[in-house]
């Protein structure tokens, strides 16, 4: 195994050792504070709550909701390998497995009876899993696949989509069980955007200064890596009067932290200042997954 392969796979092990504490963290959000108060999410889990319940509130029928979520997530994940990237699907589809198992294997337990206070704690729960499983390349499938592809054509944040995507769902929750749900659900979707938005911010971009002296070898990695534009600006050194390659480039976040990864190998010494970007204006490619 080659220097790049190892250093892929073990990124490739990080990467699915988040995304599988982002699940159990979910599943915990779920069980023990969402469900055991009637509350709905949003997305597929949410949609499959609905289904859940109706059958059984109609019919007597109990369906799995674990279940009930890998299932509708199969024509999603075929969209998802042909518009997003086979390792966002890919992580996607282990993230629905073990999502399912754990919601079978995580009792449901009813901790308190005040609704606001389960909307607190088990919306910041389920949303801190929820953000975890995203930005480390996965998705908890369905609504999230949508949403990922809108944020990747537009300038909007992931959350925003989901919220208005899940309007449907409020909707819904309020012919069954009464507008007094819906209303709580609409307060634990905003709790769970606005954590959602704080942990995975691939809207958000940032302008990248490197000043190094192995011009060449930075440039190359990084369009390598990442196909990003790079501007070279000659720059000279105030004290030492030296000439100096001062690169800029603009990424987002997501892309950030494999950027400044890259140049911790090529060029340790390298200086790096990063801003972030208000406003961009031109030809600039969001790119928010991995597609690799």
């Amino acid at each position: 195994m080659s220097f790049a392969q190892e250093e892929r796979f073990k990124r490739e092990c990080r990467s699915l050792g988040m995304i599988t504490v982002g699940i159990i963290l979910f599943a915990i959000g779920i069980n023990w504070f969402i469900n055991p108060s009637g509350l709905y999410v949003g997305g597929v889990t949410g949609i499959s709550q609905i289904i859940s319940r109706l059958l059984y509130s109609t019919w007597g029928i109990k369906i799995n909701l674990g279940l009930l979520i890998w299932s509708i997530n199969i024509p999603l994940l075929l969209i998802s390998y042909k518009f997003i990237g086979k390792r966002f699907t890919y992580h996607t589809l282990y993230t629905v497995t073990l999502m399912t198992i754990s919601l079978n294997v995580i009792p449901e337990i009813s901790f308190s009876d005040d609704i606001l206070l389960n909307i607190v704690v088990g919306g910041m729960i389920y949303a801190v899993g929820s953000g975890t499983i995203l930005k480390y390349g996965g998705s908890t499938g369905g609504i999230d696949i949508v949403s990922q592809i809108l944020s990747m054509r537009t300038h909007g944040s992931f959350g925003q989509y989901s919220f208005s995507v899940n309007c449907v769902i409020i909707t819904i929750a309020g012919f069954l069980d009464g507008w007094e749900i819906a209303l709580y659900t609409i307060l634990l979707m905003f709790v769970q955007m606005q954590i959602v938005d704080r942990i995975h911010t691939p809207h958000q971009s940032y302008t990248v200064f490197i000043v190094t002296n192995k011009q060449d070898e930075v440039i190359t990695t990084l369009q390598n890596r990442l196909g990003r534009g790079i501007t070279i600006i000659n720059a000279e050194g105030a004290y030492t009067h030296q000439n100096r390659s001062l690169l800029m480039m603009v990424v987002s976040s997501y892309e950030l932290y494999i950027a400044l990864r890259l140049l911790s190998e090529v060029d340790p010494r390298a200086f790096t200042n990063v801003l972030q970007s208000t406003q961009i204006q031109g030809n600039f490619d969001r790119k928010i997954v991995d597609k690799a």
